[in-house]
């Protein structure tokens, strides 16, 4: 399953590009889900990380999210690659290795991480979503 879904974010990329929107802020929804994802698939991952994975994995699926992908198209993912970068973020200090071993893209991955991160945080903060986020995925 989330192979499919992987597959979907990298075909949903295409497409906005293609229809000429600007994706930047987005760019590597696809490889934070992957990570994300993969993780699960190792023991050494404990109970608390699990529970941070999963609320960003299930924030990914939920139509009522604070910005629904099929209503605002690449700006929909904005608050989806937020709280895969602050779970990320959470979690790196204890699975650098894992996940530098997981990352399979050419750009440096805590480059990817932090830029995308910044990105998000600054466009959510002028909305005034970031908290709103946080609480609907029980992570504040």
């Amino acid at each position: 399953m989330k192979n499919i879904y992987y597959t979907f974010l990298i075909q949903e990329l295409q497409d906005f590009e293609s229809q000429g929107q600007d994706i930047s802020m987005i760019k590597y929804i696809p490889d934070f889900f992957k990570i994300l994802s993969d993780m699960l698939d190792y023991e050494e991952v404990d109970k608390e990380s699990r529970i941070l994975i999963n609320a960003a994995l299930g924030y990914f699926v939920s139509p009522d999210d604070v910005l629904p992908d099929d209503i605002y198209g690449p700006e929909g993912y904005v608050d989806d690659v937020f709280l895969c970068t602050y779970v990320i973020r959470k979690l790196y200090p204890s699975y650098k290795s894992l996940m530098k071993k997981l990352w399979n893209n050419n750009v440096d991955f805590e480059i990817a991480v932090e830029e995308s991160y910044i990105k998000c945080k600054n466009y959510l903060m002028e909305k005034n979503f970031i908290e709103r986020i946080l609480k609907y995925c029980g992570l504040e």
